[in-house]
């Protein structure tokens, strides 16, 4: 691994050395080839999928989840909760997409105990969002804090595009509501945008053994940001009453299934001179009730607090054939179980020595301008994961390597890399959702290559991806719907996909 490490830092300062080639112009031309956005660049960051505001009117779009049904090979799934989980496995665990990161602008929606904001964020409407991008197969380390195999960002809107204010009203024939309103305002050198929303969401009923199971859900949010050249600041709160759909019952017929969620994000980020330097905070409650007609299920409730503290310094250094970034990055996760009840009987809950996971990272990626039509890119990355009160400790060091070739109409991308992944905070320790929980569980490793073309004509795009995934030490359950150790349970699995 150190040897590894070793070449690719030495073949990132190489790429120094060389100056025949402007990277900016280079990503410019590929930024044309691929229908990027007005506002961002594909950069060789992975395998993108990009809807401006006009994509998002056309095709309907009004929710993360309706851009997650149509990105293959993502597809969309939701859990026995009727939460958006992409990657469950239709056990009772609450959250297994930990690996897909949701960003508003530059800044990261984190979720202490499940890994990933997406868990609260797929359902919520969209209309404050100005454009997305959907980065796959192990996108650029620039952003995220923690191991990612797919990256969404959401990008608000500004005063300067959407100046003023408006309000909108609408239903569907399952009789849901929504109310929202946006404002945006410039004012000396600083712009302001606030969106408010209530939404009553209603969805089909499902009987199920005698019960009727819903996932109706009941949201108020607020998204606002204050921006000044190159300093922002950003709010995202979210209250929402959810039903829970099959939730834990045995039979999939719960007599009653609520999960209430309190949500707050607030970050600040800003850019000095080749410096970038991000500062946030995630702070969510969660309280489940479930009672059931099976006698040694008749009442589940739990209630958990989780607090997430972020930081980053990164440095950017472009010279004429290169565009370097490296940085340092640190994340502490503090959660508690204040309440739990399973099966009817009281279960421990955190002292005040509250349970805490901390990520440390480092990397590093360099793109490099090999022709005036070609890119090439290295990068690395160390990551230290702790826990307090448990043996799962981590050292994982990942690598990912790209080229992007532009000819013509075409675009040829190519990306190997190598992910590993450890357990998110609400499995460690849990003898609820793992077979040995005192056990250390070795991190999942993701070996891919992807193959991405893309042929554009007028306004037409083709597009074909090629895939082939090796996987080791993945999660698998037993018998009784837990996840055994890796080692135990010797599985490697491939798959190739396109």
């Amino acid at each position: 691994m150190k040897k590894l490490l070793s070449t690719i830092v030495l073949l990132g300062t190489m790429f120094i050395q060389a100056d025949d080639f402007d990277i900016d112009n280079m990503l410019n031309d590929i930024e044309k080839k691929t229908d990027l956005s007005e506002k961002t660049k594909l950069a060789n960051s992975g395998v993108s999928f990009i809807y401006t505001r006009d994509d998002m009117d056309r095709m309907q779009i009004h929710s993360l989840k309706d851009i997650l049904k149509s990105i293959y090979p993502i597809g969309y799934n939701e859990n026995r909760y009727g939460v958006a989980d992409p990657f469950s496995q239709g056990t009772n665990h609450p959250f297994m997409s930990s690996l897909i990161k949701v960003f508003i602008d530059n800044q990261e929606i984190s979720v202490g105990l499940y890994g990933s904001g997406l868990s609260i964020m797929a359902d919520l409407g969209i209309q404050w969002v100005d454009h997305m991008e959907v980065y796959t197969r192990s996108p650029t380390y620039e952003y995220s804090t923690e191991s990612t195999l797919i990256l969404i960002k959401l990008y608000t809107k500004s005063a300067k595009k959407d100046d003023g204010g408006s309000v909108g009203i609408s239903s569907d024939s399952y009789g849901s509501l929504n109310l929202n309103t946006h404002h945006s305002k410039e004012f000396d050198k600083w712009q302001y945008f606030s969106f408010l929303e209530h939404s009553d969401k209603k969805r089909k009923k499902y009987k199920s053994n005698g019960s009727e199971v819903s996932r109706d859900n009941n949201t108020n949010l607020v998204v606002a940001t204050l921006n000044k050249e190159n300093h922002n600041i950003l709010l995202l709160a979210k209250a929402q009453k959810n039903d829970g759909f099959l939730d834990i019952s045995l039979d999939g017929s719960p007599e009653t299934s609520t999960i209430d969620v309190d949500f707050i994000h607030l970050g600040y980020d800003t850019k000095v001179d080749d410096f970038l330097y991000l500062l946030s905070y995630d702070y969510m409650n969660m309280k489940t009730l479930m009672t059931d007609n099976n006698s040694s299920l008749y009442r589940n409730e739990t209630e958990t607090t989780s607090e997430v503290f972020t930081g980053e310094f990164k440095y950017n250094l472009k010279t004429t054939k290169n565009n370097i970034i490296t940085g340092v990055k640190y994340r502490a996760k503090k959660y508690s179980y204040d309440k739990s009840i399973l099966n009817n009987a009281p279960r421990p809950t955190t002292n005040d020595n509250d349970d805490l996971q901390t990520i440390s990272t480092i990397f590093f990626e360099n793109q490099y301008s090999l022709e005036n039509n070609s890119i090439i890119t290295v990068g690395s990355l160390y990551s230290i994961v702790k826990n307090n009160h448990s043996v799962q400790d981590d050292n994982m060091f990942m690598y990912r390597l790209g080229h992007t070739y532009t000819i013509e109409n075409f675009t040829f991308k190519t990306i190997g890399s190598h992910t590993k992944t450890t357990l998110d905070p609400y499995l460690i320790n849990s003898d609820t959702f793992l077979a040995t929980p005192t056990e250390y569980y070795e991190p999942e490793e993701i070996n891919s290559i992807v193959e991405n073309i893309i042929y554009q004509y007028d306004n037409n795009k083709y597009e074909l991806i090629l895939g082939y995934t090796i996987s080791k030490n993945h999660l698998i359950k037993d018998v009784n719907n837990k996840y055994n150790v890796p080692s135990k349970s010797n599985q490697l699995e491939k798959s190739f996909y396109s």
